[in-house]
């Protein structure tokens, strides 16, 4: 659904690309095969969230980007809303590096290419996949916080993962590695 709109020349888009190896990493900790196994399983709405998650409609360069990561700095919304509501992409300055936080709480998502010239926009290449809020399952999410969640994770038996696939609504309870 996003064709139009990255096809657009007189549009003005700043696109956090990730890599190929970035999609299969994603999907290897979501729960899917590979990148190609995510993207045929989940439904449109879930994955036009995930791609319109990395679409900003306005052109930003890394040095934009990077005064974003200071305290107050702005969050640029996205093509992606999340209760009526663009969702936005938050920025960290740390050590030299500007990370992306996304919307399943991970911090240390960075650029490693920057301000690839397009004529209607810029493309920024992100290092992981940027997962927004309210797109994937409650099992789904668990595994995309891997870096917080790896022991209830790991204990869950294969039906607790199939039910919290399921259509819900669940609440669940987790508590942090830590």
């Amino acid at each position: 659904g996003l064709t139009g709109q990255l096809g657009d020349p007189n549009a003005t888009l700043t696109l956090f690309a990730p890599p190929n190896d970035a999609f299969n990493a994603a999907a290897s900790r979501i729960g899917f095969g590979d990148g190609a196994a995510m993207i045929n399983a989940l439904s449109s709405p879930q994955l036009a969230g995930i791609l319109g998650f990395h679409l900003v409609p306005r052109r930003l360069s890394f040095a934009e980007l990077q005064s974003f990561g200071n305290p107050g700095g702005e969050r640029p919304a996205t093509l992606y809303s999340f209760r009526g509501v663009a969702a936005q992409l938050i920025f960290i300055a740390q050590n030299d590096q500007l990370n992306i936080w996304d919307g399943v709480g991970r911090t240390s998502i960075t650029m490693t290419q920057t301000d690839l010239a397009a004529t209607n926009g810029v493309i920024q290449v992100v290092s992981d996949v940027l997962l927004p809020r309210g797109v994937l399952t409650v099992s789904q999410m668990l595994r995309a916080n891997i870096d917080f969640f790896a022991r209830y994770s790991g204990a869950m038996s294969p039906q607790l993962i199939a039910e919290l696939n399921g259509p819900g609504p669940f609440t669940l309870f987790v508590p942090q590695d830590t």
